[in-house]
This record gives structure tokens, sequence and C-alpha cells, in this order.
């Protein structure tokens, strides 16, 4: 589990995400996937599976269960065979 402290780290990288990569788009679970799979190349595996961490606990906490297991189901394409 989550320190507070970790935690309110994951909430800015989150809110940062969600201005930086998604646009102004409402950030539906098909949108957060999409922008994490395209932002791959710009981040080392550690700091995406960070960011993801963080998606899936923002989602969590506004109630978005399936949102967040998608986004938790979702694979590092640059890691990948």
């Amino acid at each position: 589990m989550p320190t507070e402290q970790t935690k309110a780290e994951y909430r800015r990288l989150a809110a940062n995400f969600y201005e930086k990569r998604l646009d102004g788009e409402t950030p539906t679970p098909k949108r957060i996937t999409d922008a994490l799979r395209a932002a791959a190349g710009d981040y080392r595996p550690a700091y995406w599976r960070r960011l993801g961490c963080a998606l899936v606990l923002d989602q969590q906490e506004k109630g978005y269960k399936a949102a967040a297991e998608r986004i938790q189901g979702t694979i590092n394409p640059m890691t990948t065979d």
C-alpha cells in the first residue's frame, strides 16, 4: 500500500499526464491507455510503470474500477517482444 506521500506524488503525476497527454480531452479508459502506450518511447521503463501506477490509483480514487483495471493491464510496448 502506498504511503500518503506516494499517493500525493501519484496524484500529481496523473494530473500532469492528463494535462500534457490528453490535450484537454476527457480522460476515458481508452484515451488514457492509448496515451500511456504512445508515451512509452518517451520514458524509461521504470518511470512508465510508476506513471501507470499513478493512473491506476487516480482512477480507483475517482471510483472508476474498470478504467483502473484496464490501465493496470496495459503493457509497455517498448519492453515487449
